[in-house]
């Protein structure tokens, strides 16, 4: 629940805008996530095309929950351990737990609105960062 509160009181305090982007990106061979709104190399390949001008989000949670670079989803709700090269431990993102998501889904979206930032970014971060586990820590 401490990181959900940290994290959303982060995204408090910064000024809410609108902004489309495509997402590029790729994953090197450490496993370092490299993200980018357009094709810097031929390792950045298209993530995610922006939505167009006037398009609303039927899904609060469709592109935080679809596997990708951003989010490893795994059936038993906990991240694997990935070896890297250099023999050091990293650990993907949490799962997503729907059950989870649901019991913050009000307080995410009251927060939202109250700071006039996006549900759908806000619920993205969550999922991501804890998969909505209110005793998750960073590794």
């Amino acid at each position: 629940m401490r990181l959900i509160t940290v994290a959303l009181a982060l995204l408090a305090s910064l000024a809410a805008s609108s902004v489309h982007a495509d997402l590029y990106g790729f994953v090197d061979e450490q496993g370092q996530v490299h993200l980018a709104n357009h094709q810097l190399d031929e390792r950045y390949q298209l993530y995610q095309k922006s939505m167009p001008a006037g398009t609303e989000r039927n899904n609060a949670l469709d592109d935080a929950t679809t596997p990708g670079l951003g989010a490893t989803l795994s059936s038993d709700n906990r991240p694997p351990d990935v070896s890297r090269r250099d023999g050091l431990k990293t650990v993907a993102a949490p799962g997503y737990n729907p059950r989870l998501a649901a019991q913050y889904k009000r307080l995410i979206d009251q927060t939202a609105h109250e700071f006039k930032l996006d549900a759908n970014l806000l619920h993205s971060i969550v999922t991501v960062e804890s998969g909505y586990n209110p005793q998750a820590t960073s590794p």
